[in-house]
């Protein structure tokens, strides 16, 4: 092995790598044994040893190899390789020749057919391709995007037909046949009340309204019922929330009636439930609305087991006023629920409250 030099061919008798292989670097060391680096003609390229012969080794030939060698060039391995094919050295007679690769028939053919190719030739062959990979693994995440955004669509049509069956079912909608024999659907005059109200429970609001639960109460009992509607506590309260005398009651268990219906049409058309009403804030919304001071309010609804904060209180109040200002603006002035609407959102409209409000 020590007198091998660069280009000659030999012969590696058995394992992987059996068969013709040339020399590109010697590998001697002279504290070490040798370990030449050579390419074998499957463009394999690596060192050798000892191990790797079963008798001494003879160069077969050689093969003209430039000054510089750089394997890690796919090219630079192939070159080699196809200049020891095509170098004519036989192998030693008695030796089992290993199955070579460029024997197959189908496989040259597939090689010749791959640099038939007309991109085969191109100077940025291997950047193009890197763009091509780029673009079918772009084209794959679109596909997957495409088909989520299929089935989330999808879902809400069936969401949204679902709505449509419990607003149809309770007078909202109603079908109305067109002159080509399709069904067509039309909004109701209690459906164009139901349109104009924004809250999270805008529809226990509408049913409220169209069967008179809130009618006949004053000013601050319809704040103190409709507060049901905009407050959640933030945790469970110690103590059952206090209501004012007269109406509020009654106008607060029809109200709660209301949405027991409401949720069993809801669970059976297999929608989200309307949030229940909490009446937490009913008796200091109700006490701000007659004219109270914030200090008293305050003060009497943590005497009730209801603690809140100022900026507490400030927040829930507006929200209150919203749902007012909208019954004032559906409803109108007129209305016996509007007119009242209007006055209550006067009176929680100040102090505090009204400081800063756009």
């Amino acid at each position: 092995m020590e007198k091998l030099r660069k280009g000659d061919v030999i012969l590696v008798p058995s394992g992987r790598r059996s068969g013709l292989a040339v020399v590109v670097d010697p590998g001697l060391d002279p504290l070490r044994e040798p370990r030449p680096v050579v390419v074998t003609e499957d463009r394999w390229s690596g060192p050798l040893s000892a191990a790797d012969f079963t008798s001494p080794v003879e160069a077969l030939g050689r093969v003209k190899l430039p000054k510089h060698v750089e394997l890690r060039s796919p090219k630079v391995r192939r070159d080699i390789a196809s200049s020891l094919r095509n170098a004519g050295i036989a192998k030693p007679s008695g030796q089992r020749r290993r199955a070579d690769s460029n024997d197959d028939p189908d496989l040259l053919e597939l090689r010749q057919e791959l640099r038939r190719h007309p991109v085969h030739g191109l100077a940025d062959r291997e950047a193009s391709l890197r763009w091509v990979e780029r673009h079918q693994r772009l084209a794959a995440e679109t596909s997957q995007l495409e088909r989520r955004v299929a089935a989330t669509t999808h879902s809400l049509a069936r969401s949204f037909d679902r709505i449509c069956g419990l607003l149809a079912e309770r007078g909202y909608l109603e079908e109305a046949g067109s002159g080509d024999g399709a069904d067509e659907v039309r909004v109701t005059e209690d459906g164009m009340l139901l349109a104009r109200l924004y809250s999270e429970s805008d529809l226990l609001a509408a049913e409220c309204v169209r069967r008179n639960v809130w009618h006949g109460l004053s000013a601050p009992e319809l704040a103190a019922v409709v507060s049901t509607l905009v407050y959640e506590a933030r945790r469970d309260a110690m103590a059952e929330p206090k209501l004012p005398q007269g109406a509020v009651p009654k106008a607060w268990q029809d109200t709660v009636t209301i949405w027991s219906e409401l949720t069993e049409d809801e669970r059976r058309h297999r929608l989200d439930r309307t949030r229940e009403p909490d009446a937490g804030f009913a008796w200091p919304v109700y006490r701000w609305a007659r004219g109270e001071s914030l200090e008293k309010v305050l003060t009497t609804s943590e005497a009730n087991g209801q603690e809140l904060t100022a900026g507490d209180f400030v927040r829930w109040a507006r929200q209150v006023i919203d749902l007012l200002d909208q019954l004032k603006d559906v409803l109108g002035k007129e209305h016996s629920v509007g007119g009242v609407a209007a006055k209550a959102a006067r009176s929680l409209r100040r102090g505090v409250v009204a400081a800063g409000e756009i």
